[in-house]
């Protein structure tokens, strides 16, 4: 599935109309991944990448990878609504200054 910046904007207007906290959203990706995102105007998901020998650096950690309990999970981009979540915490190693 491609998601397209037309596709984005009239997705997170209809969030923000229907949950007040909703606002800007994270992507965690390496940044030599940016190029190919720019270039395609556009985000992927990981089966989609890995089926059409998209050149991608992965930064996902394999571990995490493999436990998730629905595969499913590989057809959709992950987008985080806050910069701090368990994902960054346990896989991209960011973690809160207390």
């Amino acid at each position: 599935m491609s998601i397209t910046k037309d596709y984005i904007n009239t997705f997170f207007n209809k969030l923000k109309s229907k949950y007040q906290h909703a606002g800007e959203f994270c992507l965690f990706t390496d940044v030599s991944n940016l190029q190919s995102i720019w270039q395609h105007q556009s985000l992927r998901c990981r089966n989609y990448i890995v089926s059409n020998n998209v050149k991608f650096h992965d930064s996902a950690s394999q571990q995490v990878l493999n436990a998730a309990p629905n595969k499913n999970i590989l057809n959709y981009v992950r987008l985080y609504f806050a910069p701090l979540t368990p994902f960054t915490w346990d896989v991209e190693g960011i973690t809160r200054v207390d």
